[in-house]
């Protein structure tokens, strides 16, 4: 078995330090909003979805993965059923 170097050493011990951090910072503001973020009213979420290009989509899958997108997409069609109701 080959030994580590000291570079692959240093970089094994950052990644784990930013792991930890990550950890850390999620368990602290669990129910925060993001950095830097404001809450979108329902209305303008929707007039989003409702405006999205397939390479708009695509994009989403690629950025956020195919699970969060599906519950988005869920979750706007709910919003727009909701709104049809009433």
């Amino acid at each position: 078995m080959t030994e580590k170097n000291l570079y692959d050493l240093v970089v094994d011990e950052l990644i784990e330090r930013q792991r930890l951090v990550k950890s850390e910072l999620q368990k602290r503001f669990k129910k925060t909003n993001p950095f830097r973020m404001e809450k979108v009213s329902p209305d303008e979420a929707l007039y989003e979805y409702e405006h999205l290009t397939p390479q708009d989509m695509f994009n989403r899958i690629q950025n956020e993965g195919e699970v969060a997108t599906n519950q988005y997409i869920k979750e706007m069609e709910q919003l727009k059923n909701k709104r049809r109701v009433k």
